[in-house]
């Protein structure tokens, strides 16, 4: 009995991949539903790309406001230099802020092989 046991063992053993080698990567787990993960790396990787874009934007808007202010300098124009100083306020504490949810991008295009192969697998085991 124990010579079964040790049998069994050993064939486990020999099915399991290390935890480190490339292939592992790219195999799903039974117990991950990777809809859900692909989603949120989606979701960070939108928040991303939007928080770029509202720095570029804000950027861009405080470039036009300085030439602006040079050239209608005799002008008096107090809520427009409070506007202006609130955006470049408001540019300034943004700037690089998308580089924290940078990684979800290539954290979404691994999630989206995986995904594949994983939804193979429920199909092969739905049709079985």
């Amino acid at each position: 009995m124990t010579e079964e046991k040790s049998d069994n063992n050993s064939a486990e053993a020999v099915q399991r991949k290390p935890l480190l080698s490339p292939s592992s990567f790219f195999e799903p787990s039974p117990d991950v539903n990777y809809d859900f993960v692909s989603g949120s790396y989606l979701l960070g990787s939108v928040l991303a790309l939007v928080m770029y874009l509202v720095q570029r934007f804000l950027f861009d808007k405080i470039g036009d406001g300085d030439n602006d202010k040079e050239t209608n300098s005799d002008v008096d124009g107090g809520d427009e230099s409070s506007s202006l100083e609130t955006t470049k306020e408001l540019a300034e504490s943004l700037e690089g802020i998308y580089l924290i949810f940078i990684p979800f991008i290539p954290c979404l295009l691994w999630s989206l092989i995986v995904r594949q192969k994983w939804k193979q697998q429920l199909d092969l085991k739905k049709e079985s």
